[in-house]
């Protein structure tokens, strides 16, 4: 198929379900809110990324996909500790990159979610076993050496199966297992970029085809995916998503405390 001068492909909606990758970037260091803003508890038992976990295991599981991948960085351990319950449901990725930006995070999951093939256990004994990772290359690579695995990997397998991979994050808590389900019953019309629209924007959850990945890949510093979302917006190659759950996450105490009053009404 001729690749558009845009370099985004024509879309062709896929075949299986199991096609579909699920990633949520749960690593940032919640600068803006002093302390672990994930670890929050919204009511007894469930923080904040269980609650948001929660609905991207149940589309996951509603469709036969495969486990979703959590990447973790900051707060490894603590938010590794409140996976526990989750498993085998989620696989965590560890991306000790993650205070290069939020472009090491979405690099670190795509990998461990379509190129999992690639993947280098770390055999050594003073390796660290407290760090849950699913995917050792992220531990064991630099960010540069990483991608130049990855986009080779993505010219030389052609038996890979998985054709998409849908980014959220995981202070999102206002997001429901049905807004996954919409953008994946788009994308499986259009097969092409499907993002969500909030607050007159374009961005996450969103859900990526193939011939997005290598631009996922060459994403650097703390840019995320919403300028290739705009590109491909420029070239006619976005299908747009209302959904207004997208404009809610959790990035101060304040931001916090009105979730919580708004639950509470």
């Amino acid at each position: 198929m001729p690749e558009l001068a845009s370099g985004f492909e024509s879309g062709t909606a896929p075949e299986r379900a199991n096609e579909l990758a699920c990633v949520m970037l749960a690593a940032g260091g919640s600068r803006r809110f002093g302390d672990c803003k994930l670890a929050q508890p919204l009511q007894p038992g469930c923080s904040v990324l269980q609650t948001s976990l929660l609905e991207l295991v149940c589309f996951s599981s509603n469709n036969g996909l495969n486990v979703p991948k959590v990447v973790l960085g900051a707060y490894q351990a603590k938010l590794a500790d409140l996976l526990l319950s989750f498993e085998p449901k989620v696989k965590v990725v560890c991306n000790p990159d993650w205070h290069q930006g939020i472009s090491t995070s979405i690099i670190a999951g795509l990998q461990a979610a379509v190129y999992q093939g690639n993947s280098i256990d770390n055999q050594d004994d003073d390796s660290d076993n407290s760090k849950p990772c699913e995917h050792k290359q992220a531990q064991q690579l630099s960010s540069q050496q990483s991608k130049q695995q990855a986009n080779q990997q993505a010219k030389q397998d052609s038996t890979n199966q998985i054709k998409a991979v849908l980014i959220t994050l995981g202070d999102q808590v206002a997001i429901r297992s049905d807004d996954y389900q919409r953008l994946f019953d788009a994308y499986k019309q259009s097969g092409q970029i499907c993002a969500s629209r909030y607050r007159d924007q374009l961005g996450v959850p969103a859900i990526f085809p193939y011939s997005a990945f290598s631009k996922l890949m060459q994403l650097e510093g703390d840019k995320g995916a919403k300028a290739i979302i705009k590109q491909a917006q420029l070239h006619g190659k976005v299908t747009e998503v209302p959904i207004a759950n997208a404009q809610f996450d959790i990035d101060t105490p304040t931001d916090l405390q009105l979730w919580l009053a708004s639950k509470e009404r």
